[in-house]
């Protein structure tokens, strides 16, 4: 198991190894003066986001200022647009919303004088998201809706789908149960169209609460269900991308080996190791036979002790008293006879157990010392056994 370790953390290594390479990629085209200005931007945006927003929001907030320079240095107010989305958030993130709220109206004004449709929408809902946040639900509804209005005339499904489920989360903050679920029930029924899982979860949690307060509790029951089947389905595709990336990361470590020299090796160790599995296996069906047949042996001398006994008493008990005597000495030569089979079966006990343990033994010198690499794992998927083969050939 301690060998193990070494091998979980070259995979650990290996995922922060390859995520820090992605950000090094970006920053290096954010750097690439021959790139557009557009995929610059859209770099150096995704190294910070990706890098810093999330961990460190402070440091997200310095780095953004580059793309507001880079704006005015190249006339590209886009780039200005996404460093006040980044320091919005960063903001938001530190939990000072009036602070985010300033950001995102900076931004919305850069996307408004450029006409830019979907930063100017996307300013909206976080700013309706930062008053929601500070308790303005009324000011929140007013604004969601505004990006409602403009999600429709672009006909963007899922903006539309968000924008609904916002304004649905607003009126039931505002106690407004029956407008809490007509908006929520819309959003969450374009989101089950579209396929979209957040925007499902979302909804379904709105409702879940909106039903809830409303006093409906049969209806709360039913989103309350299906919430838990979206979470569910959520974890699963977490999961999918995990592991994924996670065989990315590992592929990154193979690709740095000596590839010829390890497929040569893994070779001879599948090998190896078939025909370990093999004779492991009937071993295996040898010993669990020898044991069973001893332990039907042992249950078969019992069960006759038992019925000798209970014919002997029988016997005894209908004796007279005319021969009680001679019924006496009869028990107790009975006894007798009890007494020396009992001593047989307990020498034959003793028998058995040692050489259940003479076989045992003999499986774990083979084992230990079989010229063939043997393992074993246990119920958890954890290796318990590991010989000497088994070393010298794996180096574990």
């Amino acid at each position: 198991m301690k060998k193990l370790i070494p091998i979980l953390f070259i995979l650990f290594s290996g995922q922060v190894l390859n995520a820090q390479t992605k950000l090094d990629s970006l920053y290096v085209v954010w750097q690439d003066e021959t790139q557009s200005e557009s995929t610059r931007v859209e770099a150096y945006k995704d190294y910070v986001w990706q890098g810093f927003l999330h961990s460190k929001p402070d440091t997200a907030f310095i780095l953004a200022e580059k793309l507001i320079a880079f704006g005015e240095d190249y006339n590209y107010p886009i780039s200005v647009y996404e460093a006040k989305n980044i320091q919005g958030n960063s903001w938001r993130l530190r939990g000072d919303y009036l602070q985010a709220i300033n950001y995102f109206i900076e931004g919305l004004i850069i996307c408004e004088e450029i006409s830019n449709e979907g930063g100017i929408n996307i300013s909206l809902m976080n700013i309706g998201n930062g008053h929601k946040m500070l308790g303005e639900y009324t000011k929140a509804v007013e604004i969601h809706s505004q990006s409602l209005i403009n999600y429709e005339e672009i006909a963007d499904q899922k903006g539309i789908s968000d924008a609904n489920i916002a304004i649905g989360e607003d009126f039931l903050n505002l106690k407004n149960y029956p407008k809490a679920i007509e908006y929520c029930l819309k959003g969450f029924d374009l989101a089950l169209r579209l396929e979209i899982l957040n925007s499902q979860k979302d909804g379904c949690d709105c409702l879940y609460k909106s039903y809830k307060a409303f006093g409906d509790d049969l209806k709360a029951l039913e989103y309350h269900e299906r919430l838990t089947v979206i979470a569910s389905s959520l974890g699963s595709k977490e999961t999918a991308k995990k592991l994924q990336k996670m065989e990315s990361d590992k592929q990154v470590l193979v690709d740095n080996l000596a590839v010829k020299e390890e497929a040569f090796r893994k070779k001879n160790v599948r090998n190896m190791l078939a025909v370990a599995g093999l004779i492991l296996s009937i071993l295996a069906g040898f010993f669990y036979s020898r044991f069973r047949s001893i332990k039907k042996s042992n249950k078969g001398i019992v069960f006759q002790n038992r019925n000798k006994a209970k014919r002997a008493d029988i016997l005894t008990s209908t004796n007279t008293e005319g021969a009680f005597q001679n019924a006496e000495k009869k028990r107790r030569t009975e006894e007798l006879t009890l007494v020396k089979k009992e001593l047989f079966f307990q020498t034959e006990m003793a028998k058995n157990a040692a050489e259940t343990e003479a076989i045992a033994k003999e499986l774990r010198q083979f084992i230990e010392t079989a010229n063939a690499p043997i393992f074993g794992i246990d119920s958890e998927g954890l290796v318990n056994k590991w010989n000497q083969t088994s070393e010298k050939i794996t180096g574990f």
